[in-house]
């Protein structure tokens, strides 16, 4: 029984070391440039795009099997500007489970991915994506789904590393003049999974044809069903510094937990904080009606904060007043409510020092933007918000 053991152990190692030699073989005697030809035959074919891979194509063998992408250009039949380009990629797998038939992946990495949208009154470049002849290509014939038989490897169900860094995306119409630009766009996943929820950070920087600037950085946990189209991230931390639409920069601070459901047609705040010039803001909303009749309904509250100190913070001028003490107190408490295609606040407070507002206000139809308020104020000292003499 020992020596039959160990004549299984034997073969078992023979196998193992034959199959790594033979990928070692194939990564060292194989180039990838090789198929260049092939990949832009296909990128033209299947994407409508003519690929330039000036870089070179590399295989890695230890400590994972995978194959790295250098710098590589797209760009629309006929045209000389770039439509999207990325200087470096790569894809790897792990080699141990490879040897026994699973595939298991070590990560995916993209670097100065570039991108350029751009509309015209004739149509948006990204419409030209796509195969050529769709319609003269012959449909794929449906195989039926294999109940876990045959000789196939087993798919990957999480992707340990996911990593796009040094990316810009630009948007241009020429109708409107508009111009969009977002650069040092950066994404990291961890443990990317459809079966369970996996953390992820992002960082972008956002500029516009105003000059409006925003800095803006994400964490959270996705967790994500793709079969009901329902979307989880939780908890949801995002910071930005808003530049261009005040003096001084605005820097604001989120957090909450977004719950969004499209095949429900809902979306959900909960556990809502925001914090931005001074001021403090809680609460929790509710969306229904995506894309028909929208409702929305919560709760939101601001805490008192100084008005000038808030104006103060962003570089605006102080209101100045005759009493000194005045907008030292301002105060919001809404609930959201109403029916559908309206965004109504009923009740309403607002207080203001030693005033108090009380009633409704809001957009009674999202169709014809109609405005409508019921409001009364206790009482209110004026002399005191007056210019000083």
């Amino acid at each position: 029984m020992a020596r039959a053991i160990k004549i299984v152990v034997i073969v078992l190692v023979a196998i193992v070391v034959l199959l790594a030699a033979t990928v070692f073989v194939i990564t060292q005697v194989i180039d990838p440039n090789d198929f260049k030809p092939q990949i832009r035959e296909q990128a033209l074919t299947q994407a409508n795009l003519e690929l330039e891979i000036p870089g070179d194509l590399d295989w890695r063998f230890w400590p994972s099997l995978g194959v790295s992408l250098g710098r590589t250009e797209a760009r629309l039949p006929g045209e000389e500007d770039l439509f999207a380009g990325i200087d470096s990629a790569s894809v790897s797998v792990a080699v141990w489970p490879l040897l026994f038939g699973n595939v298991e992946m070590d990560g995916i990495t993209l670097d100065g991915l570039e991108v350029n949208l751009v509309e015209t009154a004739d149509g948006a470049n990204w419409e030209q994506i796509g195969p050529r002849d769709a319609a003269e290509q012959p449909a794929a014939e449906e195989q039926p789904a294999e109940d876990g038989e045959g000789g196939g490897m087993d798919i990957p169900l999480t992707i340990p590393s996911v990593a796009i860094t040094n990316g810009q995306v630009s948007y241009r119409d020429t109708t409107d003049g508009t111009d969009i630009r977002v650069e040092h766009f950066n994404f990291k996943a961890q443990d990317v999974s459809l079966d369970e929820p996996f953390p992820l950070q992002l960082s972008l920087r956002y500029q516009d044809q105003s000059d409006v600037r925003v800095d803006l950085s994400l964490d959270t946990t996705l967790a994500a069903n793709l079969d009901s189209n329902h979307f989880v991230l939780d908890p949801m931390t995002l910071d930005a510094q808003i530049g261009g639409l005040t003096v001084n920069p605005v820097d604001v601070h989120l957090e909450q937990k977004l719950d969004v459901n499209l095949d429900e047609d809902r979306a959900a705040v909960s556990g809502l904080l925001l914090e931005a010039a001074g001021t403090r803001t809680t609460g929790n909303a509710t969306v229904t009606g995506l894309t028909g009749d929208m409702k929305v309904t919560g709760q939101i509250k601001t805490d008192p904060f100084d008005a000038n100190a808030a104006l103060k913070s962003i570089g605006e001028t102080p209101i100045e007043t005759r009493d000194d003490d005045a907008l030292s107190k301002v105060a919001l408490d809404a609930t959201l409510a109403g029916p559908a295609g309206s965004v109504m606040v009923e009740p309403l407070q607002v207080t203001l020092d030693s005033s108090t507002l009380n009633g409704k206000a809001g957009l009674e139809s999202l169709d014809t933007g109609k405005i409508v308020f019921d409001l009364v104020l206790d009482k209110i000292t004026l002399d005191g918000y007056l210019p000083p003499e």
